[in-house]
């Protein structure tokens, strides 16, 4: 796989050329009701933890928990869908998406489907649409 020289697959450059050079999340799902971040801009995906909380994705970046990241400081986005036919979600049969920062940015965000109610397809067309997902 292509790297740009920053660091980020050639499928995301590519989007962030289409933008302008931003980092932005293309989203065409229906969008989370919410106000908007004054540095993210507009909310379009909400992922909610089932503790309370939620996991939100902006126009320019995420929140999740305590931790923001700006998609200028996203080096790679992997996610691992649930194992099909576990019946009981474990550790190792949840689903999980990674959000990797930049070097020197803090540690790897994860959202695990233990913790977080999501569709598989929600979070593959998030990683998609911040560049790091295939077709």
């Amino acid at each position: 796989r292509k790297m740009s020289q920053k660091g980020r697959p050639a499928s995301a450059e590519a989007q962030r050329q289409r933008h302008g050079g931003q980092s932005v999340l293309e989203w065409d799902g229906p969008k989370a009701e919410g106000a908007p971040d004054p540095e993210f801009g507009e909310l379009l995906v909400e992922i909610p933890k089932k503790s309370g909380g939620s996991a939100r994705f902006y126009l320019r970046g995420v929140i999740v928990e305590d931790k923001r990241l700006s998609y200028e400081n996203l080096r790679g986005v992997a996610f691992a869908e649930r194992t099909k036919g576990a019946l009981v979600q474990t550790p190792k049969t949840a689903a999980v998406m990674w959000l990797y920062p930049m070097k020197g940015m803090g540690r790897p965000i994860s959202l695990f489907s233990l913790h977080y109610q999501y569709e598989d397809a929600t979070m593959q067309a998030i990683r998609k649409g911040l560049g790091f997902g295939q077709g």
